[in-house]
């Protein structure tokens, strides 16, 4: 049964209402308690299924899903099921003069209120929900004068493979196409939340952070070189980890016959010759309603 994403988001949202729940999210990510009220306020936050969540909106600024976290530190879920982790935005991009890109939405926030985001109108923020979302960064109108930077992570590298953090900053690079600052946090400190939270960072050190940040300027890329890291993005996008699998929803199948043939099931009809096979497989998908057949797009007859 479809559920109805704006009566769940509502609900979740009026979740944090009750104080006691704006205290754990506060306590836990260093902010003040008014700060996560302007968040639950603006439709920001919200506690779902037992953790913290996010709205999930389009370009266009409809709600078409949640994302929330039922156990710390890890999995993140969405709801329903399936539903792309659209960047989240924060402030105004269609009239920002300055943009900062995140890839934790907690280090969106923190940001966000370190800077005091909501006092600055021309100011605009957004969180990939990943280092693996990137792409879906294309779609946002950010102003082609506004200045935009972003803040990687300090992820440690492991056996010599990528370092996530330098992938989402690769990635942003090349989908941007554009001019960036990239701000980077004090070493000893895993992120920007946790500079804030541990370090205690004022906004004069996030300023400051800015101001000393490295200007990468966008690189020219041949057609070959473009199509390869096209096809590259997509293909690490669909790769699916064995963490993911353990904590990915998968939406049930719908039944077509009983419980033993659901939708995406393959079955084999066996059976001597003039034993009536084509007649039973033509019973079998006018009864079950399984899909509809279309004679005059697929075939040329003469039967009216």
């Amino acid at each position: 049964m479809a559920i109805d994403i704006e009566d769940e988001w509502h609900r979740a949202n009026q979740a944090l209402a009750n104080s006691s729940l704006i205290k754990k999210i506060a306590d836990e990510r260093g902010w003040t308690i008014d700060f996560c009220q302007s968040l639950q306020r603006q439709s920001l936050l919200g506690w779902y299924k037992g953790g913290p969540a996010f709205p999930i909106r389009d370009t266009a600024s409809k709600l078409v899903g949640i994302h929330y976290r039922i156990n710390k530190p890890k999995p993140w879920k969405v709801e329903p099921s399936g539903t792309s982790l659209l960047p989240l935005v924060v402030g105004d991009l269609s009239t920002a003069g300055l943009v900062h890109g995140h890839e934790s939405p907690w280090d969106e926030f923190t940001s966000w209120a370190v800077i005091d985001g909501f006092s600055r109108p021309t100011m605009a923020t957004f969180a990939t929900r990943g280092a693996r979302n990137v792409r879906h960064v294309a779609g946002l109108k950010i102003p082609a004068n506004a200045t935009v930077c972003l803040w990687p992570q300090n992820d440690p590298s492991t056996n010599g493979q990528t370092v996530p953090s330098e992938a989402w900053l690769a990635g942003l690079i090349q989908v941007l196409n554009r001019r960036v600052i990239r701000v980077s946090t004090p070493p000893q400190y895993e992120d920007v939340n946790a500079w804030v939270r541990d370090g205690h960072a004022t906004a004069a050190d996030l300023e400051r952070a800015i101001a000393n940040g490295q200007v990468i300027e966008p690189q020219p890329v041949d057609d070959e070189q473009r199509i390869f890291e096209e096809l590259l993005a997509k293909y690490q996008a669909a790769i699916c980890t064995s963490e993911d699998l353990e904590t990915l929803s998968i939406k049930p199948r719908e039944p077509l016959i009983g419980d033993w043939m659901r939708e995406g099931d393959l079955g084999f009809v066996w059976g001597e010759r003039g034993g009536g096979k084509t007649w039973f497989g033509n019973a079998f998908v006018n009864r079950s309603g399984a899909f509809r057949l279309d004679c005059s797009s697929a075939c040329r007859c003469d039967v009216p």
